[in-house]
């Protein structure tokens, strides 16, 4: 399968009206975007079906890169993807999709979910609530991962365009900030834990937890954030552990690790955004073996 690549995704509005001089603003935008960026790794800006196309060729630039867009006129919005390049059987091009979603989301645990496609590309077979089923379909089964068009944890974004797709994964999830937030206004002093996939991923969860515990210490003034790459934990249990243990596992092994730094750092608890029945996975039998992986006391506020 080829490998998918990340490329950032604009899209532009006002301009679009432009008739006969909407190429001129289209270029001029472009010309902007590549300026703005010029001291980032990314490749040139090419336009494809109404959108303008940013190859970003490290994920860790992510954040600044869109700091630097939300500041560009005439974007309606923007968004990091993956682009999949698809087969002539529309069969093949949605499991190639299936495939980059499922190697992005893999060793994670997915609370709900949705597909949202848009088929710019009317010449391919399937509509897009049937590409929304075959993917939803795909990715259930790998996950266990309930639907939920309303109010999903994870939204699986798809552009279908002539010959490519672009595959984004938006994500809801703040249950740990906010567990952090409520011990602060309690009075309890709060560092952080953030453990990551690096290499077998990119570093845009890392830039999320610094920007989540900046955020966070303007409310204490001081705390210290503690990176730990979990990838090669993760890919240990997956190869030793059925599916439906190893979220268990991967959190107790988290409580562990996090207890070792707690003792080193003086830390008299920890504190977790786990919460009873809100994930499948956070059943009270789950909670109990998860928390027996330490002697610290467990504070879920």
């Amino acid at each position: 399968m080829p490998v998918a690549s990340d490329v950032v995704v604009l899209r532009y509005h006002e301009i679009a009206l432009k008739g006969r001089n909407r190429p001129f603003f289209v270029r001029r935008l472009a010309e902007h975007v590549e300026r703005l960026c010029a001291d980032l790794p990314v490749g040139p800006v090419s336009r494809a079906s109404a959108r303008l196309l940013l190859p970003l060729h490290d994920p860790a630039a992510w954040p600044t890169a869109r700091a630097r867009l939300g500041r560009v006129f005439g974007l309606a919005n923007y968004t990091l993807a993956h682009e999949v390049r698809l087969a002539a059987d529309p069969g093949e091009s949605l499991a190639r999709v299936g495939d980059t979603v499922l190697a992005h989301l893999a060793g994670q645990s997915v609370r709900s979910f949705r597909v949202a496609t848009k088929r710019s590309d009317k010449r391919f077979p399937l509509t897009s609530p049937e590409v929304n089923r075959v993917l939803g379909a795909r990715i259930q089964a790998a996950t266990a991962a309930p639907v939920d068009l309303e109010a999903a944890a994870l939204t699986v974004g798809l552009d279908i365009l002539p010959g490519r797709a672009f595959v984004s994964l938006e994500k809801v999830r703040i249950d740990s900030p906010v567990a952090a937030w409520r011990m602060m206004r309690r009075g309890c002093r709060v560092d952080f834990v953030h453990f990551h996939s690096v290499p077998f991923l990119d570093r845009t969860s890392q830039e999320k937890a610094r920007e989540l515990a900046r955020l966070l210490a303007e409310w204490e003034l001081e705390a210290e954030l503690f990176f730990v790459p979990f990838g090669e934990v993760q890919r240990q249990i997956v190869v030793a552990v059925p599916r439906p243990l190893r979220v268990v596992l991967y959190r107790r092994m988290m409580i562990r690790i996090a207890e070792v730094l707690a003792r080193q750092h003086g830390a008299e608890a920890l504190v977790t955004g786990e919460s009873l029945g809100q994930v499948a996975s956070q059943t009270l039998g789950n909670l109990a073996v998860i928390g027996a992986a330490t002697v610290m006391p467990i504070l879920q506020p």
